[in-house]
């Protein structure tokens, strides 16, 4: 189904002065807008209630994964207890080899307030509702300016 959008801008032209609803019934009579409109909205019905299905699932995947994750960690603490009850640093299994391994250095900041500037980062960043506020107040700020957005559509089912 195609739509004609020279004839649809001539009729729509036509009836600029009229009611909605007069405007609408005489445009879909002329033309079947309605029904590609209908098109249109339930594919996009659909398409909305496929992307919620793939985040329920991606949701569903993430959870089992984190299960699984956890499931590992308890293998890595018993390997860990019969390393420890053996008192040995080293299992020789058909499957693989486990080893005991040293844990890994990592820095821990027990004050922060102690560590010397020249060892910080400093970040600075707008205050982006103090300028927004300022701005429309009629307010003139070197670097920033108000913008507006391209229209959007708004749908409300029925």
């Amino acid at each position: 189904m195609r739509i004609d959008f020279a004839l649809l801008d001539e009729i729509s032209e036509d009836l600029k002065d009229v009611e909605a609803e007069f405007f609408w019934d005489t445009l879909d009579g002329e033309t079947d807008v309605l029904d590609v409109v209908n098109a249109i909205l339930k594919n996009k019905f659909d398409n909305i209630a496929h992307i919620n299905m793939n985040v329920d699932i991606a949701n569903e995947y993430k959870s089992r994964a984190h299960a699984l994750e956890t499931k590992d960690m308890v293998f890595n603490k018993q390997l860990m207890k019969i390393l420890n009850v053996t008192k040995q640093s080293k299992i020789l299994a058909a499957l693989a080899t486990v080893s005991r391994r040293k844990g890994m250095e990592s820095l821990a900041i027990t004050d922060e307030t102690k560590i010397p500037s020249q060892l910080c980062n400093v970040v600075t960043s707008p205050d982006k509702s103090a300028i927004k506020k300022l701005l429309q107040q009629g307010e003139t700020i070197d670097g920033a300016e108000l913008t507006r957005g391209s229209e959007t559509i708004s749908i409300r089912r029925k």
